[in-house]
């Protein structure tokens, strides 16, 4: 977002949001993208049915990894872009699924004074996972950056409180997107998360992030394929019991 920003001549990270020749320009970008052929299957990723769905963005809020918050960017701000790109791509391919791509940050209700659930950030979940067009909803949790003091007991409240809300006020899916701890922390923490999770009947668990043996552990968080072994397996059985047969949608398949 930051290089568009800078592209246009511009200095703040909200501007992407905001700055109609930099929305025109992202739109032209999601346009190509969307009818794009798929050399593999030869057909345009709007009708190409291996494809899962569109996220708008990694982590949409009102900052970036070199521009901070400024106090014009609102939950108002990321609301209104995630609403006009996510009708922008539903226009060009009604067929699948778009979700915002954020962290789940700004809920209110939530016994804690974790800064996470404020709205200062720009999101506020709820209204973003009700639009229209958003399908479902998409959290993250890095509990080692975001000041958790108890790992277990905070991550546990925190998958609770998302999945509470959307159960009871949004009444879509949600997908836990990307989550990671080091190394000397999961075998206690990850069981917990992983159990957690299903019991608040998420429909998606993803780590960040699986890599291959040789792939470097840049930010502590890789999971290799031992690691594979000893955190997901047991759970994958589990998880896959939970979702009970196997439903074939002819419905589906004619869409694609």
């Amino acid at each position: 977002m930051e290089q568009w920003v800078r592209d246009f001549g511009f200095t703040e990270h909200y501007q992407f949001y905001t700055e109609p020749e930099i929305k025109k320009s992202f739109k032209k970008y999601i346009k190509t993208l969307l009818n794009r052929t798929n050399s593999i299957t030869g057909k345009k990723y709007k009708e190409d049915g291996t494809i899962f769905s569109w996220e708008l963005a990694n982590e949409p809020r009102c900052w970036g990894t070199n521009m901070g918050k400024n106090k014009k960017c609102t939950t108002e701000t990321v609301t209104s872009w995630i609403d006009e790109m996510s009708t922008y791509i539903k226009s060009i391919d009604p067929k699948h699924m778009v979700s915002s791509g954020e962290e789940g940050f700004g809920l209110a209700g939530v016994d804690t004074d974790n800064d996470i659930y404020q709205f200062g950030d720009g999101n506020d979940f709820v209204k973003n996972a009700s639009l229209k067009n958003i399908d479902f909803a998409t959290i993250h949790l890095y509990a080692t950056y975001w000041g958790f003091k108890d790992f277990i007991k905070e991550g546990i409240q925190y998958f609770e409180s998302h999945a509470k809300a959307m159960k009871e006020q949004v009444k879509k899916p949600i997908i836990m997107e990307e989550f990671g701890l080091p190394v000397d922390l999961r075998d206690e923490v990850y069981p917990a998360y992983m159990q957690s999770l299903i019991d608040n009947d998420y429909n998606g668990i993803m780590f960040w992030m699986l890599a291959h043996d040789e792939y470097p552990n840049y930010d502590g968080f890789n999971l290799y394929d031992k690691d594979v072994t000893t955190y997901v397996d047991d759970f994958t059985a589990i998880q896959k019991a939970k979702g009970g047969k196997k439903v074939i949608c002819k419905k589906c398949k004619a869409k694609f």
